[in-house]
């Protein structure tokens, strides 16, 4: 995803992920595009990354956890602001 066109996923979940990308950290997201997006065996991450192929679980489950967090956090920024409006937002808005 590094500066490449979104790629095309089905369902809400993938858009709003592709919406907090860039509040991702470097590192995470590099660990979510090799090993969700490009199919990086554990191995092949731990020698990208230079960490040993027994953390790249580790890795894999804090990053995950990141990226959770500042969905949760989109969406109820989202949630927060129809509430204050009492308007309905499209869904581009998120």
């Amino acid at each position: 995803m590094n500066g490449r066109s979104r790629p095309k996923a089905a369902g809400d979940d993938a858009d709003v992920l592709w919406r907090v990308w860039p509040q991702l950290d470097s590192r995470t997201r590099q660990l979510l595009e090799d090993k969700y997006v490009l199919n990086m065996s554990d191995a092949e991450i731990a020698s990208a990354l230079g960490v040993k192929s027994s953390s790249v679980r580790m890795l894999l489950t804090r990053a995950r956890s990141k990226a959770r967090k500042a969905i949760e956090k989109k969406m109820l920024t989202k949630l927060s602001l129809i509430y204050k409006t009492g308007k309905l937002l499209y869904p581009s808005y998120i």
